[in-house]
């Protein structure tokens, strides 16, 4: 069921973006990690897989209760998305993430996260791990999420 609403998503923003996603390298669209880890959380709490988008200072700060010992920095939230992008629960090392914004217009805004996952010649520590992000993209526009899975290869 995932896989086909990551795909419908992809397919509507190529409908809608057209040379736009060809022309992504060129996009300067500010956006900056807030809190970060690929081991545990801080607080010792596991969770599952999610992407949410965060609207108000409460909410950020509440959610960010979940991860992290860390206080809530202030943001302005009238223009301001915070997103949360939770990998979930990992039962080993070697699984991390990445965050581009693919295309921009007046709108919205697709957002790429490319989720990696270690190769069978990786080196990899059996230890749980809860890979996340808090990120911050300037402006109000709707969100779209494309997401795909990449193989780390390692030697």
């Amino acid at each position: 069921m995932k896989i086909k609403i990551n795909m419908i998503v992809v397919a509507i923003s190529l409908l809608f973006y057209g040379n736009t996603l060809l022309n992504a390298r060129s996009l300067e669209i500010k956006s900056f990690t807030i809190n970060s880890s690929y081991d545990e959380n801080q607080t010792g709490i596991f969770t599952n897989k999610s992407i949410k988008v965060l609207t108000t200072q409460n909410k950020y700060s509440d959610e960010l209760l979940k991860y992290s010992t860390q206080s809530a920095k202030n943001f302005d939230f009238s223009d301001t998305n915070v997103v949360l992008i939770d990998m979930g629960k990992r039962l080993s090392s070697g699984y991390s993430f990445d965050v581009n914004i693919l295309a921009e217009n007046n709108t919205s805004k697709t957002i790429k996260i490319t989720y990696y996952i270690p190769g069978n010649k990786c080196i990899i520590n059996t230890v749980i791990t809860n890979p996340y992000k808090f990120i911050i993209i300037d402006g109000k526009k709707d969100l779209l999420f494309s997401e795909i899975v990449k193989v780390k290869e390692c030697n």
